[in-house]
This record gives structure tokens, C-alpha cells and sequence, in this order.
């Protein structure tokens, strides 16, 4: 979406109360003038941008002199709730979370492509059925969680499924059904379906309790009594089929071991491996040492965000709840029209983390299409949500009042870096330059503050009910001030979520694309460099830290914050560096000036290429069968043979075969 839609406008005017057109746009240039032109860089802007500007000079017209006088977070955030009560769309919280992009549901289509994937279904065109059916799962309107047409196009889906043998999708998509609302006189159907499926992965109480359901589900179904008949003895034989099959061995479910794993965890960072350790000393703070040798294609870390958002361009094509790419198995959410699960599981594991106060429309309002824009205040107000109120009071100052750079770094014994509180700890300990915001971007933090407490409040996460008062309870206030601390700790610590968009090909650029933004606890303790040791890859919302070349004991392990020196020349990197994390790299490539990749050395003389033989060659081939363990296998000898040549960055050939190394992790990741 390159730029504001007329249907975007139309609800941003809405937002903004303003009817006429001519009046909108004039009032853009006058309230956002850094703004040239608001279409076409509408991408790198949130539609929160504009409510912020009017909400930001209501402030303002009383004058920030008070504001800037208060001595603390806490009393800040009472004084800008107190002065935003006041306005209509502050007070009615949910007048500026109207989902702005709006998906095309309409109950004839879906029933049309139901119609299509019947016919297809009818000839065993099965991959076909599967697209369709797909589609009417996407354009049935749900309504209060309902759904008739998605709830038949998943019922439909699921018997492909389970032609197919895909017994484990079949069952999300009849959980899906039953969950929208498939009709009670079907229910039969679906709870036969999904009995055979857990007998044939040998799940055999489950089955019988299906089959159960499905005779006792036969009371609602219109049958004549004849076809009644003939299904409830199909039933009966189902159920004592059971018996049988529990006297024999079930066939065993072939799977396929996960290689990447930490083999070795550390003792007190469970995500990472123990060849590691985290310091600190004060010019770099806390960063990541290998306390042994480390060689290419070994796995760090691997760890799961605190909290994540799904950018909003890729609504309609990233599982909400995982963040992987969705495939034939689509769930439409039941919140928001353009949203989607890769199944329903990651919808209900999504719903039970979140709960009902998370609202993708106000992701929406938040969020831009900008991979470079920030996502820190939904991150951080999803960080919150996790947890009752409950949590952060009772433990405020065991975890939320002392302030401890080095947290992590000097804990002894049987501490470890898991669990709630622990966790909780360590983002509250984010390096968060707090101190050096100047003050109209104070202003704008706590008034995104105010404004996810206004939404905490009239969502019930208090527990009493909504109030239009200005005053706030010390409780409210607190977690004000949690939220403004959490946003600006996360805007320094936010790592991008990526998956690749298309085919991986051997030796051709990954097309890996920016679909999400998370907060990893573990991983925000290594420090950048524009010449990193480690590859980063995703699957889904998961990220694993991989050893690009050999890391000897004593050095640094570090990550890339974005800007790397072989697509970026120093004179660019570093004011972007400086703006973006406030700080002046002092890695090995900025301080010698690394060349771009074009422009490394690539030299090698004879008796060094006949070292390394034809491994990369072998790469490509073993990668284009998709042997994958073997064509990494390749890549970790080339750099080995490398290392031990003497052959050390920056040059050309350790970049090719770190390049060949990522695409074997990121192929076997998808």
C-alpha cells in the first residue's frame, strides 16, 4: 500500500471529526508539516500520528511549563490523562480503534467459492478444493465470533484434509468450525471426522470420546430415520473398531528430529548456549563473550519473544500468534477482518497469552507500513497485558522501583534468566535513555502512555468498571508510568521478525522480508556491530543466533542491529546509528572502514583454492536437492578452511560462504 486508500482517509477523518475533505488535508499541513505530503508517505506514518499531533497540542494550550516542573513519570502521566479526559475520543477509547483497513467479506462469495471447491472436491482436483474452500474461509463475515460461512468453508476444508491423510490439520480445521459456529444439525459429521483422525495417529480415548459426541450429537441432525440408521451403526462399528486397535501397535508417526537446537544451554541463560557468557563493563555495557571456541553453523541462542506485533501490511499473510507465513490451513481471526492464523491452535495459544484486552485494531492505529517505524508502545503495552495488575503492584518494589544496569551479569548461584518475574526484571532494566528525550518527545511517550492506560481502563484490566473521572488510583498511575518506561526501553532493544518471501534459491539473494517487530529478552543483550559474528534467522516469531565464522574464546559474540557495512558505506551508517540508538559504533568495520561487499578483496591464490576444492559447488548441489544438513555441512568446512588459512574478514569469499550458510538455515527454517 504505497498510498492512503480514500476508504483510510475516510476513517482517519472520522477519527479526527472532521468531515470535509478540503478541511482534513488543509489541517495535515498545518498540524504536520514535517509531513510534505501525507498520501504517499503515509507508509512511514501511523494514523495514531495525526490523533497524537491534536492530542499533543491541547497539552501544549495549557502550557508544558507544569508538566516539564513534575518530578516523576507517575505524576506526569496523571497530569496528561487528567487535561485528555476531556476529549471525546480520549474518553470513548474505542472510537479511535475502528479497524482502518477493511477486509472483503461479503457471505455470497464465500458461499460461491464453497460452491467451486465442491465441484473441485468432485473430481479430486484436491489442491484446487483446498484454494477454494481457503477463500470462503476468508470472505464469511464473523460477527461476535460467529461465522456460518467461514465455519462450512472450514467444515469442507477439513474433509480434503483428511482424503489427503493430513490428519493434524484436519483436526484444526474442525476445531476452527465448531469454534465459528458450524450448524448443530452437522455437528455429527465433523465429530465422526475427527474420531478417524485420532485413531489414525493412534490417539484412541480422544477418538472414542469423539464418536461419542458424534452419536449423542445425532439427536440434532435431519436425517431420515432410514439414513439415521445406516450413520448410527456406522458409528457403533467405529466404536468397537477401538478395540481392536488398541491390541496393536499404533504405526508410529514418522518425524523429523530438529537439528538446531542448543546442545549445551547455559546454566543461568537457558535460551543460549554455555560457550557464552554475558558481561559488563561501562563502556559497552552488557554484551555477550565466548568463553570457547565457537565454529560456523553453531547455534547461540534460541528464544522466544516477551511480546510481538504482526506489521500491518502483513496482516492477510502472517499468522498472528506464530508469525510464520500461512499456508493451506488459514483462520481468519474473529477481531479483525484482514487478520489471519496459520490454524486454529495459534489462534486459541494467541487468545489464552493475550487475552481479550489485545486489539488489532489498535495495532493498526499504532502500527505503519514502514519496516523502519517502531512498534514500541504496542510492544510494550502487549508486555503488560501478559500479566494481571495484580503482578506489576504486588511486586513493584521487589522488580519495578531500582534501576540495574548490570542485571544479569553479577547474579550468583541458582538464579536464572526464566520465568516471569525474572523476565519482567530485565525489561524494566532496559537501557532506555530516558534521560536524554528531549521534552516534546517526553510529551508524545507519556501521552502514547495515557492513552494504552485509557484503553486498560475501559477494557476492565482494573477490574472495575470504566470510569470518565480525570483522576487516576495510584495503581492506574503505576502502571502509566510501567508502560512509558517499557516503551522507551523497547524502542532502543526491538529486534525485526523476517521470513522469506519466495523460493531460497543456492547462491542467490535470500528475499527475506520485515513481516513483524518482537522484544527478546536474551537477545538484546549482544551488542551490535556493522560487522556481526552471528546470523539471525527466523521461523516465525522464534529467532535463532547462529555463528556466521569461527568465534574464538575472548571475543565478542555480537548481532547487527540493521546496518551492516556490506550494504551501507560508513558515512551513512553511523549518523544513523547515533539517531536511532544513541550511541557511536566502535566495531571492527567502522573503526578500519570496511569496504561494501562489491568492493572486498577476493583474491586467493592457487594453492589456497585447491584447499578448498569444490565445497561450495557442493553446497549448491546438496542445497538444490534440499539435503540441506549436507550443503551446511559444506559452508561450515569452507569457513573453517578459511580460518585456518589465515583468510579472515573483511574479504569476499568469507561473505559468499556465510551468505551460502544462511540460506541452509533459513531454508530449513521455513
Amino acid at each position: 500500500m504505497a498510498n492512503m486508500t480514500a476508504e483510510m482517509k475516510a476513517q482517519l477523518m472520522k477519527v479526527t471529526g472532521i468531515t470535509d475533505v478540503a478541511e482534513f488535508d488543509k489541517m495535515v499541513k498545518e498540524h504536520v508539516p514535517h509531513i510534505e505530503n501525507f498520501d504517499k508517505t503515509f507508509e512511514k506514518h501511523s494514523p495514531f500520528d495525526l490523533q497524537l499531533v491534536m492530542f499533543k497540542e491541547q497539552i501544549e494550550s495549557q502550557g508544558t511549563k507544569e508538566f516539564r516542573s513534575l518530578p516523576d513519570v507517575e505524576q506526569k502521566v496523571e497530569h496528561v490523562y487528567k487535561i485528555l479526559i476531556k476529549d471525546p475520543d480520549f474518553r470513548d477509547i474505542s472510537k479511535l480503534c475502528t479497524p482502518l483497513l477493511k477486509g472483503e467479506k461479503d457471505a455470497e462469495k464465500s458461499k460461491r467459492s464453497r460452491d467451486l471447491g465442491n465441484k473441485n472436491f468432485q473430481k479430486k482436483v484436491h489442491e484446487e478444493a483446498l484454494r477454494y474452500y481457503t477463500e470462503a474461509v476468508l470472505l464469511g463475515p464473523i460477527a461476535a465470533g460467529q461465522g456460518k460461512e467461514a465455519a462450512l468453508g472450514l467444515g469442507n476444508r477439513s474433509v480434503v484434509l483428511f482424503t489427503l491423510k493430513d490428519y493434524e490439520a484436519c483436526l484444526e480445521d474442525i476445531a476452527g468450525a465448531l469454534e465459528l459456529g458450524y450448524p448443530e444439525d452437522m455437528h455429527y459429521k465433523v465429530y465422526e471426522r475427527r474420531g478417524h483422525c485420532q485413531k489414525a495417529l493412534g490417539r484412541f480415548e480422544e477418538a472414542r470420546s469423539s464418536f461419542q459426541a458424534a452419536v449423542g450429537a445425532m439427536a440434532l441432525a435431519k436425517l431420515k430415520e432410514e439414513k439415521r440408521a445406516e450413520v448410527v451403526k456406522e458409528l457403533e462399528a467405529a466404536l468397537a473398531s477401538l478395540k481392536e486397535a488398541e491390541v496393536v501397535n499404533p504405526v508410529a508417526v514418522m518425524t523429523s528430529t530438529d537439528r538446531l537446537r542448543i546442545w549445551s544451554p547455559h546454566k543461568q541463560f537457558p535460551c543460549m548456549s554455555d560457550a557464552v557468557s554475558i558481561k559488563y563493563n561501562a563502556d559497552v555495557g552488557r554484551h555477550g563473550i565466548a568463553e570457547q571456541k565457537i565454529n560456523p553453523g553453531e547455534v547461540v541462542l534460541i528464544e522466544e519473544p516477551l511480546s510481538w506485533t504482526v506489521n500491518v501490511k502483513s496482516f492477510p499473510t502472517a499468522c498472528q500468534g506464530c508469525v510464520r507465513t500461512v499456508g493451506r490451513t488459514a483462520f481468519p481471526s474473529p477481531q479483525h477482518p484482514n487478520a489471519v492464523y496459520c490454524c486454529h491452535s495459534c489462534f486459541a495459544k494467541y487468545r489464552e497469552r493475550l487475552g481479550s484486552l489485545d486489539n488489532l485494531s489498535l495495532l493498526e492505529m499504532f502500527g505503519s507500513n514502514s519496516p523502519e517505524s517502531t512498534n514500541s508502545a504496542l510492544l510494550a503495552f502487549r508486555a503488560i497485558i501478559q500479566q494481571p495488575s495484580k503482578f506489576f503492584v504486588e511486586n513493584r518494589s521487589k522488580l519495578f522501583e531500582e534501576y540495574d544496569k548490570e542485571y544479569g551479569t553479577k547474579e550468583e548461584g541458582e538464579w536464572r534468566f526464566e520465568g516471569t518475574e525474572t523476565l519482567y526484571r530485565g525489561l524494566f532494566n532496559l537501557v532506555n535513555h530516558m534521560e536524554e528525550l528531549t521534552p516534546s518527545k517526553e510529551l508524545e511517550t507519556v501521552i502514547k502512555s495515557a492513552v494504552l492506560l485509557r484503553f486498560l481502563i475501559s477494557g476492565g484490566y482494573f477490574g472495575s468498571s470504566p470510569s470518565s473521572s480525570g483522576i487516576l488510583t495510584s495503581e492506574q498511575a503505576f502502571l502509566g508510568r510501567l508502560l512509558t518506561i517499557f516503551q522507551c526501553g523497547i524502542n532502543y532493544n526491538q529486534h525485526g521478525i523476517y521470513q522469506a518471501e519466495g523460493v531460497i534459491e543456492a547462491g542467490k539473494k535470500l528475499p527475506i522480508v520485515d513481516v513483524g517487530s518482537a522484544f527478546y529478552p536474551n537477545m538484546v543483550l549482544f551488542n551490535h556491530a556493522c560487522c556481526p559474528n552471528t546470523l539471525r534467522i527466523n521461523r516465525g516469531r522464534v529467532s535463532y543466533m547462529v555463528a556466521k565464522h569461527t568465534i574464538m574464546p575472548g571475543e565478542e559474540v555480537t548481532d547487527c542491529y540493521g546496518l551492516h557495512h556490506l550494504s551501507t558505506l560508513k558515512e551513512e551508517r553511523a549518523p544513523a546509528i547515533q539517531k536511532g540508538f544513541l550511541f557511536t559504533c566502535k566495531c571492527q568495520a567502522c573503526e578500519e572502514n570496511w569496504p561494501p561487499l562489491h568492493q572486498l578483496e577476493g583474491k586467493l591464490s592457487p594453492a589456497d583454492m585447491a584447499k578448498l576444492g569444490t565445497l561450495l559447488s557442493k553446497y549448491q548441489s546438496n542445497f538444490r536437492e534440499h539435503r540441506l544438513a549436507e550443503a551446511q555441512s559444506c559452508c561450515v568446512q569452507y569457513l573453517e578452511k578459511l580460518q585456518e588459512m589465515g583468510i579472515r574478514p573483511p574479504h569476499r569469499n568469507y561473505e559468499v560462504a556465510s551468505m551460502a550458510l544462511s540460506s541452509c538455515f533459513w531454508a530449513e527454517l521455513q
